[in-house]
């Protein structure tokens, strides 16, 4: 099963945020079941932003020290998850679809559709309420775990 994993799933788990638990939950079931786990490379670049300004504001951790860290939470995020890369047909598509308010939600979802990927998980599926084509089914973590789509 090829699963698309929003960014903000990848920023609770890395950075233990409030539901730091339930990404973890879902993140190792889907490796349990050796299901494929994808994230944009967009969000890639944005995750190591906000890790990057969560490692000096929240740890202080500065220069070498912040690097270093940096790059094992970069090498861990890429050891786990495959990259789906956008076209700029893809791109196209995201800007244009005007369902979407948030630009960077509708090229999330075109990615994951452009993939092939099954389902598309988000702690803010709302984010996502205007993908009623059902090509790609959104769901929290808690719904895809519960619904036991694993």
């Amino acid at each position: 099963m090829k699963v698309f994993i929003d960014t903000n799933i990848v920023l609770e788990y890395f950075m233990h945020r409030e539901k730091y638990e339930v990404a973890e939950k879902l993140l190792k079931e889907l490796h349990k079941r050796d299901a494929q786990m994808l994230m944009s490379v967009g969000a890639f670049y944005t995750i190591h932003f906000i890790i990057l300004k969560y490692l000096h504001k929240e740890q202080g951790l500065v220069g070498e020290e912040c690097l270093q860290s940096l790059r094992i939470i970069l090498n861990k995020i890429l050891q786990i998850f495959d990259i789906a890369e956008h076209d700029k047909n893809s791109l196209l598509q995201g800007v244009s679809d005007e369902r979407y308010k948030d630009i960077e939600d509708s090229c999330q979802y075109q990615v994951a559709q452009k993939v092939g990927c099954e389902a598309l998980i988000s702690f803010n599926i709302s984010d996502y309420k205007e993908s009623a084509d059902g090509q790609v089914k959104i769901y929290t973590p808690q719904q895809f775990i519960e619904q036991k789509l694993l």
